[in-house]
């Protein structure tokens, strides 16, 4: 395998962020520090969802009135709207960079993101499921 200089400089400068680099389980709250605090503390509701059991493929279910209920908010349309974008917001911010060897032995990086899907329902459900790449972290399981 021949390595290209230009590629190793880039993934080496990727690397060196250390704090976009998720690595273990306990740094993913920490690699979002983007998020508003609503958007923290819904993050922090969907994780709660997470049984140790679950599999990378579950998908969570939960009413967008439950959530709201949970957080003290009006049942007005303006805590739909405000649930409805934080978990666009999630959707949009969550990017992960995970490290990873590939077969052939040349280091490299995952660029994923936190949720592989979030669908948000006109009854006002809400699903979510976290990506194949990062189910792992979520779930407390190591991929490295």
């Amino acid at each position: 395998m021949t390595k290209n200089k230009k590629a190793q400089k880039a993934l080496d400068k990727l690397l060196s962020r250390q704090d976009y680099l998720v690595v273990q389980g306990n740094d993913l709250a920490k690699s979002f520090g983007g998020l508003k605090a609503f958007e923290q503390r819904v993050l922090d509701y969907c994780f709660s969802f997470v049984q140790e059991d679950d599999t990378a493929n579950k998908t969570y279910e939960v009413s967008a009135i439950e959530v709201i209920k949970h957080f003290g908010l009006n049942t007005s349309g303006d805590s739909y709207e405000r649930i409805a974008k934080a978990f666009k917001t999630l959707n949009e911010n969550t990017a992960l960079y995970l490290p990873t060897t590939l077969a052939s032995g040349e280091k490299g990086i995952i660029m994923t993101q936190l949720f592989g899907r979030i669908v948000f329902g006109e009854s006002g459900t809400v699903q979510f499921k976290f990506s194949e790449d990062a189910a792992p972290l979520v779930f407390d399981r190591q991929i490295l």
